[in-house]
């Protein structure tokens, strides 16, 4: 059977937040949130600062900004632009050497 894997929305985050400020420990958490246990732990070990507190705003712009890199860039079906933007890769190779 497949599982399915929910990631942690904005609004968890800041509850997440909220209930570690507040002492609760993680495994409650997860039940709160209902959300596996070692999720808590991975998000807590993500988001904390130097100074050992959980952050949900840093974590959330943090994500938006990995997910920002994650997307590639795909070649449009233009074959005119395709050869535009080979032509200006090629001309940024050749700046740099």
């Amino acid at each position: 059977m497949k599982k399915n894997y929910n990631q942690l929305t904005d609004k968890d985050r800041h509850q997440l937040e909220l209930l570690i400020s507040q002492g609760t420990n993680k495994t409650q958490i997860a039940k709160i949130l209902e959300k596996n246990r070692t999720t808590i732990h991975r998000e807590l070990q993500r988001g904390c600062t130097f100074k050992g507190k959980y952050l949900s705003e840093m974590t959330i712009r943090k994500r938006k900004e990995d997910r920002l890199k994650q997307r590639r860039k795909r070649k449009a079906n233009n074959p005119i632009i395709n050869e535009y933007e080979d032509a200006e890769k090629l001309a940024k190779i050749v700046k740099i050497r």
